[in-house]
């Protein structure tokens, strides 16, 4: 089955770009899963970061949270060779824009309670939908229903 990607890139706190997918791909495992929706996170980012950069001079650090730390490790080049080898090299770039120089993302853990994009790959219950609907900036009502 194939695992779906979500993300939400904010902006002084306000949603500026999010995206809910099924993955191209059947990962192996959930750390595969992990580390593909972070490639893809990651080339969003990197979007945002040069759109913000011709806007407004933007220079700040981007931090990506992610509640897996096995795809965290993988990225940032702590494990992998033999249970990572079977991912698409497309995915791989994330290495490199993690050891640049320049520093534009950082990757930090945050546990899954805590995880605002989990409304976007997951069905919740209505208090968690309403919680997080809440968090991301709509507060009145307009939307019912689940994700």
């Amino acid at each position: 089955m194939k695992s779906r990607t979500g993300f939400i890139l904010l902006i002084n706190g306000c949603p500026f770009v999010w995206e809910s997918k099924k993955q191209a791909v059947v990962a192996q495992s959930s750390a595969e899963a992990e580390y593909i929706a972070l490639s893809s996170c990651v080339r969003q980012v990197l979007w945002a970061i040069s759109l913000l950069k011709q806007l407004f001079n933007y220079e700040s650090v981007v931090v990506i949270y992610t509640d897996n730390l096995p795809a965290k490790n993988v990225a940032e080049g702590s494990n992998g060779s033999k249970l990572t080898r079977h991912i698409y090299i497309k995915h791989h770039f994330i290495k490199e824009i993690l050891a640049d120089d320049e520093n534009l993302v950082r990757l930090q853990y945050c546990e899954s309670a805590n995880m605002m994009a989990d409304f976007l790959t997951k069905t919740l219950t209505g208090s968690n939908f309403t919680k997080w609907k809440n968090i991301v900036g709509n507060k009145n009502d307009q939307f019912k229903g689940s994700v």
